[in-house]
C-alpha cells in the first residue's frame, strides 16, 4: 500500500480548528475567553500521533495604573508619569485631572511610551506647592484597570537662575571676586569659577565658594555643574554649600571625581569634620553638564547626582544657614540654579523675574 502524504489538524477542547493545519497555532492577544485544552494531531493512511494537550491558562491583569512621578517642564507645562501604559481616551482627557487654586488644564497629550502625559496648563506661580488630582486613567490591559480615585501628586515649579542677563546673580557673595565671572559655554552663559590649584583655606575648608543672600531651613538647592578640570585631575571637585553661618562654620558636599573623596562634611570652629561618604563609584567627570542637589527637611539631608540618590544623613549642628556653590581648589561651570524653599525659610526668593 502507498504512503500517503501526512495530515496535521489543531484541536482546542477536543474540537477541530477549523483551517488550522499548520506546525504552530499562534493566538495574537489572549482573553480568559481563549483558556482550554489545546492538542495536534498528525496522521497519515496508516496512523495517527496525537499529542500531549497543552492548557492555556489566561491570568488577567488587576494591578491598576499607579502614579510615578511629575515633571514641572516650565510654568505652563507639567509631565505626568504613569507606572504602567495607558489607554489614550482616558490619559487624553483633561476632566481626568486637576488642579488645585484655581490652575485649569487646557489639554493633555500622551507621549509614544504610553506612560508620560504633557499638561498644558494656565501659570504657576514660582515656589508655591500645588497638588495635581487624578482619576478614571485606564491602563491598557483587557481588563482595563482604573487608576485609584483621587490619586494625587505634588508639584512645584522651582525658577532657574540663567545667568542669560551676563551678570553675577544679584545678592550673592564671592570669596574671592576675581575668581567668578560669566562665561559664554556654547552660546550659554553660565557662571564660571575661573580659577584652579588655588589653596584650600586652613582646617580643610573650601578654596572657593559664592553665597546666596537669604538663609533657608528646609530647602532644596539644585544646579547643573561640569568641571573645567582635565581628566588627568583624579580629584577634580566642585562643591555644594549649605547651612553657612560664617566662614569658620557650614556644611558642605563636595562631589570629587574619586568616589573615596565624594563626602559630606562640615566645617564647625574652622575645622572639617566628615559626615559621611558616598559608596557611589558611578562618578562622571566627562565635560558634560550633570545635576547635583542637596536637600534638608529638619535634620535629614540627602544628597543626589542626576536625579540618584548617592548620600542621606543625619546632622543638626546648622538649623539654618546660606546656600553656596564653590570647590575645595579647582575650577567648574554652574548653570540653571534652582533653590526651592520649605516654610522655614527666611526669604522665598522669586528668581525667574530678576535674572531670566
Amino acid at each position: 500500500m502507498p504512503l500517503l502524504p501526512y495530515r496535521q489538524s489543531g484541536f482546542r477542547n477536543n474540537d477541530i480548528l477549523p483551517g488550522e493545519t499548520n506546525p504552530s497555532y499562534t493566538i495574537d492577544s489572549v482573553s480568559a475567553d481563549d483558556e482550554a485544552d489545546y492538542h495536534c494531531e498528525v496522521s497519515n493512511n496508516l496512523a495517527v500521533a496525537i499529542s500531549d494537550p497543552a492548557a492555556l491558562t489566561v491570568l488577567l491583569d488587576t494591578i491598576a495604573p499607579t502614579l510615578s512621578g511629575a515633571v514641572v517642564q516650565s510654568p505652563n507645562q507639567v509631565d505626568i508619569l504613569f507606572s504602567e501604559t495607558v489607554t489614550q481616551v482616558s490619559a487624553e482627557a483633561i476632566a481626568n485631572y486637576q488642579i488645585d487654586q484655581g490652575v485649569q488644564v487646557s489639554s493633555a497629550t500622551l507621549h509614544a511610551d504610553n506612560r508620560t502625559v504633557s499638561l498644558q496648563i494656565d501659570s504657576l506661580e514660582p515656589g508655591l506647592l500645588y497638588t495635581v488630582t487624578i482619576n478614571d486613567i485606564l491602563d491598557a490591559s483587557s481588563n482595563a484597570n482604573a487608576i485609584l480615585p483621587d490619586s494625587n501628586i505634588s508639584i512645584m515649579f522651582e525658577p532657574t537662575i540663567n545667568f542669560d542677563n551676563g551678570s553675577l546673580p544679584f545678592g550673592w557673595v564671592p570669596l574671592t571676586q576675581s575668581r567668578w565671572s560669566i562665561f559664554s559655554d556654547s552660546g550659554n552663559n553660565v557662571l564660571f569659577l575661573n580659577t584652579t590649584s588655588y589653596s584650600p583655606l586652613p582646617g580643610l575648608r573650601l578654596g572657593e565658594y559664592i553665597l546666596a543672600p537669604d538663609s533657608y531651613t528646609d530647602f532644596s538647592l539644585k544646579v547643573d555643574v561640569k568641571t573645567n578640570e582635565s581628566p588627568s585631575n583624579s580629584n577634580a571637585d566642585y562643591a555644594l554649600v549649605f547651612g553657612y553661618q560664617d566662614e569658620n562654620n557650614y556644611y558642605y558636599m563636595l562631589f570629587n571625581s574619586a568616589f573615596n573623596n565624594a563626602k559630606l562634611s562640615k566645617v564647625v570652629g574652622g575645622v572639617r569634620e566628615d559626615i559621611a561618604n558616598t559608596t557611589e563609584e558611578s562618578w562622571f567627570f566627562d565635560g558634560n553638564y550633570h545635576t547635583a542637589e542637596v536637600s534638608r527637611v529638619a535634620d535629614t539631608i540627602e544628597v543626589r547626582f542626576n536625579g540618584a540618590v548617592i548620600l542621606q544623613a543625619i546632622d543638626s549642628a546648622f538649623a539654618s544657614g546660606k546656600l553656596g556653590l564653590g570647590s575645595f581648589n579647582d575650577s567648574a561651570y554652574f548653570d540653571n540654579i534652582r533653590i526651592t524653599a520649605g516654610s522655614g525659610a527666611t526669604n522665598d526668593l522669586v528668581f525667574a523675574d530678576e535674572f531670566e
